[in-house]
């Protein structure tokens, strides 16, 4: 089902994108340290901005899935 897909599509990317961020923080400069330290990340707002609206509309779908739930009787 294509929902299906796209949901493990998305997970998968989610998890690539934690493991390529641990790896950055790794990766040494020319003269030591993290490089990471010394570049730091382009239009990191943009990032952050980006991130904050998956994760927003992650949660709602989360919620609306969570009300539709029938609840059990008892």
């Amino acid at each position: 089902m294509k929902i299906t897909r796209l949901k493990s599509h998305v997970a998968r990317l989610i998890e690539q994108i934690d493991l390529d961020i641990d790896e950055l923080a790794s990766v040494e400069g020319p003269h030591g340290g993290p490089l990471l330290d010394m570049e730091g990340w382009a239009k990191p707002s943009e990032l952050l901005n980006h991130l904050m609206n998956v994760h927003s509309q992650i949660s709602y779908w989360a919620r609306v899935a969570e009300r539709r739930t029938p609840r059990p009787i008892g």
